[in-house]
């Protein structure tokens, strides 16, 4: 599988959004969140919903959401999936430990992904997932 980032979670500088196109091309599923207006954990779970589209709206903490990120089916056959979190100084500001905590999280299923899905998911498929930042 040829990569498109070398790291779980991936700091986009200027001149990198071509790495964006190039998966855009690949037929990625990218997850937009803007941090300047996600600060605490309860509009982050509600975006991550909306973005992902998940079936269900019940998402009130990390357990189900990892339910959601663990399939991901509904979304199509995609080639792998990104989050990309813009203004990542902003995200999360009122609660420092949920923002580590949650890029934790979401680099989890960079390995989940890459092989773990096999052993979970009847007929898993692997894909690629990356976390990737900005300013």
């Amino acid at each position: 599988m040829d990569c498109l980032f070398k790291d779980p979670i991936f700091f986009l500088k200027e001149g990198d959004s071509f790495l964006l196109d190039k998966a855009k091309e690949k037929n990625f599923f990218i997850a937009e969140l803007n941090g300047g207006v996600l600060h605490d954990k309860d509009s982050v779970l509600f975006a991550m919903h909306q973005i992902f589209q998940t079936p269900d709206y019940n998402i009130y903490n990390l357990n189900s959401l990892n339910d959601w990120l663990g399939d991901l089916s509904w979304l199509g056959n995609k080639a792998g999936y990104i989050v990309l979190i813009k203004k990542i100084d902003d995200f999360l500001k009122e609660d420092v430990v949920f923002k580590n905590k949650f890029l934790s999280f979401l680099s989890s299923f960079t390995s989940y992904w890459k092989e773990e899905v096999q052993h979970v998911v009847v007929g898993g498929e692997t894909k690629e997932f990356y976390v990737c930042v900005s300013l």
